[in-house]
């Protein structure tokens, strides 16, 4: 391949966030406050038309930790970019997940996790996507079994109305390496319509959808559990000012959450990604938040920052989330493309 063909490339990832949980009064979730931040630094060679090879890592640190005081990993991948299909293999950025995947599914908490180990491929056009990624976490070795995730999302867009579903596989296996396999399965198809185009606001999206799971503790037998319920959303925002509602109403998603493994270990948040409201008996989770996240016009293609009050509903008691993020991208293509523009 000819030299000209080649591009040395690097991207800096920067995130911190303070997420405090005031949760008192709630029995469904302990309060806790997560606040930390990771830097990720990649360097690599593009090549062809959007091919990459890239190589770097991760530090992050959660403030007030004292051990470990700081953790890290490697990221090695290779990635393609074309004008629809996009594909990354390998350890690579888990910003590459564009999918939108609601909070039963993803807690804010994994706005920390920087890397997926597996594969992801992605095709968009001008009015429907569809990704599929799968996330290795776990290595069958002399003391552990297999555990991999599987994220799927697709959408179509037929004027203001679109059709949508996430999926989300846990194949979860504990410490005992011939006990305590659970695959943990969820499906939200739903509908939408977005009304920004009608009225003088930047974002009015509206959707509804049913959230169905397919949980098996295998040490049980081969019967499933299938609790699903219905969910409703809705997005308003106009100068960065947001308000986002969501409402579930149905059984607890998450049966196994308080139970036990073969070895004793609560499935809990091993198993389960999404926020734990959704364990809860009561037949209804609420959650009203009241955001700003504001698009500073010199700097808003690298910088994002938000903050957000969460106002959560069990069905019997109320509490408060408080989440300020800041977010920083820089990449040389980037750079390149301003330097191209003030010529």
């Amino acid at each position: 391949m000819p030299v000209s063909a080649q591009e040395f490339l690097w991207e800096v990832d920067f995130r911190m966030m303070l997420d405090n949980r005031e949760y008192e009064e709630m029995k469904t979730s302990p309060s806790l406050t997560n606040f930390g931040a990771v830097i990720a630094p990649r360097v690599g060679i593009g090549f062809g038309n959007g091919h990459s090879l890239m190589f770097g890592g991760h530090v992050d640190r959660y403030f007030g930790q004292s051990f470990p005081e700081y953790d890290a990993e490697l990221s090695l991948y290779y990635q393609y970019d074309g004008p629809h299909l996009k594909i990354n293999a390998g350890a690579f950025p888990y910003t590459r997940l564009t999918g939108d995947y609601p909070l039963a599914i993803s807690d804010e908490v994994l706005f920390f996790d920087t890397n997926m180990e597996g594969l992801l491929v992605r095709y968009e056009k001008e009015t429907w996507s569809l990704e599929l990624a799968l996330d290795w976490v776990g290595m069958y070795d002399s003391t552990t079994r297999e555990n991999f995730y599987v994220y799927s999302y697709g959408r179509k867009e037929i004027g203001p109305v679109y059709g949508a579903y996430s999926f989300f596989m846990n194949h979860y296996s504990n410490s005992a390496r011939t006990n305590g396999v659970v695959d943990n399965v969820w499906l939200y198809p739903h509908v939408g319509i977005m009304l920004e185009k009608y009225l003088p606001l930047t974002q009015f999206d509206v959707r509804v959808g049913w959230l169905q799971t397919f949980q098996n503790n295998r040490t049980d037998g081969p019967e499933y559990d299938l609790p699903g319920g219905f969910q409703a959303e809705v997005r308003l925002e106009k100068w960065g000012v947001g308000i986002y509602e969501m409402l579930y109403v149905g059984p607890s998603l998450m049966p196994y959450w308080y139970l036990e493994d073969s070895v004793g270990i609560q499935y809990g948040s091993n198993l389960y990604g999404g926020v734990q409201f959704y364990a809860n008996d009561s037949g209804i989770y609420n959650r009203l938040e009241v955001y700003y996240s504001p698009t500073i016009a010199k700097v808003s293609d690298w910088l994002d920052f938000k903050i957000a009050v969460a106002m959560q509903f069990d069905g019997a008691d109320w509490g408060w989330q408080q989440i300020a993020q800041l977010v920083v991208n820089l990449d040389s293509r980037q750079f390149k493309k301003k330097k191209t523009e003030n010529k």
